[in-house]
């Protein structure tokens, strides 16, 4: 969704058109709904990807990651948020944007990141 600071228009531009939630509100609502590319550049060059998407995808992460139905069964190699001691309470560590250059490519990006740690052994 961008909002026209200028006049309040409202537009709302769609990342996934085969997604069945947005295929439904574009019958209900056609013409309200414009594919990503009809956005201007500038605008799509800050296009982030939802945080709290984010934190439920990885979320599973933690444990669908494993690709041996052994180790899964037995949780061998299960993850877990870490913990940060913020003033004097402990915390788990929330994803963060952070803007650094990823090994393999020429220029910074701008990446949502959530570190994991090893689950103690049970």
């Amino acid at each position: 969704m961008v909002v026209d600071a200028y006049n309040g228009a409202v537009r709302f531009f769609v990342a996934d058109p085969d997604d069945p939630i947005i295929q439904t509100w574009s019958r209900l609502l056609p013409g309200m709904f414009q594919p990503l590319d009809a956005m201007p550049p500038a605008l799509r060059e800050h296009i982030r990807y939802p945080q709290d998407l984010y934190q439920v995808q990885s979320n599973h992460l933690m444990t669908y990651h494993m690709t041996d139905p052994q180790v899964f069964y037995n949780r061998e190699d299960q993850w877990r948020e870490p913990n940060e001691i913020y003033g004097s309470e402990e915390q788990a560590v929330q994803p963060y944007y952070l803007i650094m250059r990823l090994p393999e490519e020429d220029t910074e990006e701008f990446i949502l990141l959530r570190p994991f740690t090893p689950s103690p052994a049970q």
